[in-house]
């Protein structure tokens, strides 16, 4: 009698329960908690997506199911999201965020995606262009789309999948803002904040300057929320001062130095920044133990799920290349390529 053996199949990769269940949802699904969200309720929601109230109702258990937690309370009102359900909606519209964009790459059309890049305002000044200096010299130049604003508002976009990187800058308030475990961060330089005056002013002959001093001038600040402002109250606060009021905000470095140089009043920047203004003797930075301030880390963050893709790569390695290396007229030397880190 013959024995037929029957040949042992290759074993599949053993998915867990919650892969499977990953699998079922659709576009819908994700769209669902912003509805809810918006709308107030499930009925509003299914009215919203073209769908009868039990399949909206399914639709919600299967999310919940997912995500192993209930996301939307309901009660005779409506519906509203538990706190689960706000951290799994903002998840999930960076997810949508980065399909729509990937469905955007994938149109046809001459050329390729540009990176969305969102970028510190004094970044521009002279990071981003020896960057693309050196990847025009090196690696060859890929399609971007900048964006300029304060740190803060970049990192939330770049969380909710509207940027792809972010060159800013990184400090305390950012560690305890933002998801840390979601970001990819690979850092520049470091830079240190420093109060700046005219070169004429008469506090620049002041080898220590007082406190005293700096309540009593005139002072010229960026916006609100910024780091510099940020920096100008805590320089109050430390020293037991109530910080006196801001003469003039300003919303460019550029248009800020260009205050200094012309007038009594004085600011706070990074001394890499101001290092333009500094070669040129129009303005100086003040001395003195009171007025010592905080490092400041210039860096590229990007989400973890983006760090492999091609042009944050290439864009990644020119910062490095003309973080370490850059001639005194700001064109970066020409080297070979840099090794993906």
């Amino acid at each position: 009698m013959t024995v037929l053996h029957r040949r042992k199949s290759v074993e599949e990769p053993t998915r867990s329960p919650a892969a499977y269940r990953l699998d079922r949802l659709r576009i819908r699904h994700v769209r669902l908690l912003e509805v809810i969200h918006r709308r107030g309720s499930l009925g509003a929601a299914a009215k919203e997506l073209a769908l009868s109230q039990p399949a909206v109702t399914l639709m919600l258990r299967e999310l919940e199911l997912v995500f192993g937690t209930t996301l939307v309370e309901r009660n005779v009102r409506g519906g509203k999201l538990t706190q689960a359900g706000l951290h799994a909606l903002e998840r999930l519209n960076a997810a949508l965020s980065s399909l729509e964009h990937a469905i955007e790459a994938g149109q046809p059309f001459a050329g390729v995606p540009p990176l969305r890049i969102g970028c510190a305002p004094v970044m521009g000044m002279r990071v981003l262009p020896r960057a693309l200096a050196w990847m025009e010299a090196n690696s060859g130049m890929v399609s971007l789309r900048i964006s300029e604003s304060e740190t803060t508002q970049l990192l939330t976009e770049l969380v909710a999948g509207t940027l792809d990187c972010v060159v800013g800058w990184v400090d305390d308030s950012i560690v305890a803002q933002y998801p840390l475990e979601l970001l990819n961060i690979t850092p520049l330089w470091t830079s240190r904040l420093r109060v700046f005056a005219s070169a004429k002013h008469p506090l620049t002959k002041a080898s220590s300057v007082p406190m005293a001093a700096l309540v009593t001038a005139s002072w010229a600040l960026p916006r609100q929320g910024s780091r510099a402002f940020v920096a100008f109250l805590r320089l109050f606060a430390q020293n037991g001062q109530a910080p006196p009021p801001v003469t003039v905000e300003y919303a460019s470095i550029h248009t800020g130095m260009n205050i200094v140089r012309a007038t009594s009043m004085i600011t706070i920047a990074p001394d890499s920044v101001a290092e333009h203004y500094l070669q040129l003797g129009t303005v100086t930075a003040l001395r003195g133990d009171a007025i010592s301030l905080e490092n400041t880390h210039a860096s590229l963050i990007s989400l973890k799920e983006n760090r492999n893709l091609s042009a944050l790569v290439h864009l990644k390695n020119a910062l490095l290349a003309t973080a370490r290396d850059t001639r005194d007229n700001g064109r970066p030397t020409r080297k070979s390529h840099t090794k993906n880190l």
